[in-house]
């Protein structure tokens, strides 16, 4: 769900969660956050491919994306700016 949103310009993560939210009151707590954190991380990948392909963020944090996706995916690598945005936060934890 959050990927699919993330995709479209100007609906971002926190969009995304308050239009979801009331799915996540017939759930357990943990399974409710656990939702929430899903929809926030999947809009927030999904607003890349908006960035990488069309040269729109989808959000603030996508805006770099943009300088630089757009431009390798129009020299033909188009994998590459993906695999960046999928393993960038996971190797900035301390």
């Amino acid at each position: 769900m959050g990927t699919l949103v993330g995709v479209l310009p100007g609906l971002g993560p926190v969009a995304a969660m308050s239009l979801l939210f009331t799915t996540t009151l017939h759930l357990s707590p943990v399974s409710g956050l656990i939702m929430l954190a899903g929809i926030y991380y999947g809009a927030q990948y999904g607003g890349s491919t908006t960035s990488i392909l069309l040269n729109i963020p989808g959000e603030a944090s996508s805006v770099v994306t943009c300088l630089d996706g757009y431009q390798m995916a129009r020299q033909g690598e188009r994998g590459r700016p993906w695999e960046c945005r999928l393993s960038g936060p996971s190797s900035a934890a301390p």
